[in-house]
Order: structure tokens, then sequence, then C-alpha cells
């Protein structure tokens, strides 16, 4: 590629376009040609902006007598035969990078209450979220690592690649995968994560790392942020992530968890008058489009002490759990 052509194509007055459409083309060929590209209209714009006494022409003759055609990685391999041109080039993009440095773009799923919500991710990772919940990501995502924000539960099916971990940073923990599928539980204002892993592996830890744990299928890994404790229990992974499929189910929940859920489940408020019952636990199951009243009537059948009223306050419904 001739060099007067370059410079003008760079300076944007190259008019001719058939010459336009040959460095087009030559640009397309290699990697190494875009790169040096990049490199030159740094160089112009260093030259505009930074440092008016660089003369873009003796710099390009510099790097184009050693470039050998652009060529950057066979020159890496040259080694100090090519040194002081990598220098050249490595101060520029040093320089140049904070000038250039695109912007991060910040992007934001969110599920409705009442609803389920399915989203395939970039790298053709699958999320599903619940009722009332929130999936942050950005521009960033699938480049060194996939890193997402979750508020609310929902249930990731990753996509494997082990060069770039899957990372689902929900309140205070961080769960850690490289391909597999679990669920998260991280409503607001419950204080409490919990995962629930159905196959492979992940390890969770707290942004401080002072507690870290592998947690493997048909286990529930259940964080507390007000102590930081971390208790494991066994689980049914399948029958608890079968919310997807119109079955919210509880293991052994308190009466505090289930009631915020029900909450989101069912796009109602859900209230407990009585502190006494908010640390009860039970099992039990709600089923999309049936009445609440249902799930209502089998929690008191199996805990006789919890009672529930139903009222409307401010034109809304609310429910009310009492003993």
């Amino acid at each position: 590629m001739e060099k007067e052509q370059l410079i003008e194509y760079v300076k944007g007055t190259l008019s001719d376009p058939k010459e336009v459409a040959v460095i087009e083309k030559w640009i397309n060929q290699h990697d190494e040609n875009k790169q040096y590209l990049i490199r030159l209209k740094n160089l112009w714009a260093l030259s505009r902006q930074e440092d008016p006494s660089i003369n873009v022409e003796e710099e390009l003759e510099r790097i184009k007598g050693k470039i050998q055609r652009s060529k950057i990685r066979h020159i890496i391999k040259q080694g100090l035969r090519y040194a002081a041109v990598l220098v050249l080039l490595m101060g520029i993009g040093y320089v140049i990078a904070p000038i250039f440095k695109p912007s991060v773009k910040n992007y934001r799923v969110y599920c409705s209450p009442g609803n389920i919500l399915k989203v395939e991710m970039p790298d053709g990772s699958l999320v599903w979220l619940n009722s009332g919940s929130t999936l942050r990501y950005n521009s960033l995502y699938d480049q060194k690592q996939r890193e997402v924000l979750l508020s609310g539960e929902g249930y990731f099916q990753v996509k494997k690649n082990k060069a770039k971990p899957f990372i689902v940073k929900a309140s205070d923990l961080n769960i850690k995968v490289t391909g597999t599928q679990f669920n998260v539980v991280a409503y607001p204002g419950s204080h409490s994560v919990q995962t629930i892993l159905s196959e492979g592996s992940v390890e969770l830890f707290n942004k401080t790392k002072t507690v870290q744990h592998k947690l493997t299928p048909n286990h529930s890994a259940s964080f507390n942020e007000t102590n930081n404790n971390l208790s494991i229990a066994p689980v049914n992974a399948k029958l608890l992530s079968s919310w997807r499929q119109g079955l919210l189910t509880f293991q052994n929940a308190t009466i505090t968890e289930i009631a915020q859920r029900l909450g989101y489940w069912y796009n109602v408020k859900v209230t407990i008058r009585d502190p006494e019952i908010r640390n009860l636990h039970l099992s039990c199951a709600a089923v999309r489009n049936k009445p609440i009243t249902l799930v209502l009537e089998s929690i008191h059948l199996l805990e006789s002490r919890i009672n529930y009223q139903i009222i409307q306050q401010n034109g809304q419904q609310e429910i009310l759990l009492t003993k």
C-alpha cells in the first residue's frame, strides 16, 4: 500500500472512489492492517490535538519502513530488530487510549409483577426472570468475562466457556460459573440470597471473600447478609426451579420468604401482621393462574397457627397473615 494514499485516506482527503475501495479492501484483508490503520488515525489525531510538532508523514515513514505491510504480529516475533517501532506504537497507544476509549453502555431487563420473562444473552446463555425481577449488564459483557447483576429471582442456563467466566452479582454474594444451570433468589429487602444448583458446579463468595463455597447439584446455599452466614442444604432443584413452568414451590421456607415471593407472584401486597409467625417454616406450592386463596388455605392447613385476611387498601387488594 502506497504511503501517500494512506495519509490522504487518514486525513479524509482521498477523493478517488477507486483508490478508497482499494484501501478498504486492503484494510479488511488482515487484522494487522486494521490495527496499523488505527495507529495511523491515532497518530493523526494526536498531531492535531496533543502535539502539533508531530510530523505525520515522517512518523508514517518510520513505521512503514519497519512494519512490512503492517504485519504487527510478524514484527513482534522479530524481537529487537523492530524494537524501536514497537516502542513508538506502544507509546502512541498508551497516550491515545484515554482519548478514544469507547463509552460503556448499560442494559436493564425488567420482568413486571405477575409475569415470567425469558432473556437470551449476547453469548447465547439463557436467563428466565421471575415476577418483579431485574437483570442488569453492560456492553463489556462477553469480552473478558460475562457479568450480570440480579435483583429478584432468575434461572440461569449458562453457555459453557471456561475462558470467560459467568458471574452473577446478587446483593453481597457473587456466583461464578463457566457453564451450568442454577437458580438464584435475591429479592430486595430480604437480606438473603439463595442459590440452587441444578447441574454442574458454582463457586460462591461474598465481596470480601470471607465466605467461599463450591456448591454441588441438588443443593441450595442460603447466604445471610446480616451475619455473613452461609447454610447448605440438600434440595430438589428441579422442583424448586419449576416456577418457569408455572409452579412456585417452597421447601422448608420461612413465612417471611413465602409472603414476599407470593406478593411478587400474584402482584399483590402480602403483610405479616404478627411477628411471631415470621420464622415459622413450611413447604407448599402456588400454581400460576390459580387464585391465591388456594395457597393461603393450604398454608393454614399445614400450619394452623397461620391465618389470613383479604382486605381492600387504597383500592387494592392486600393479604394479611396473622396468628
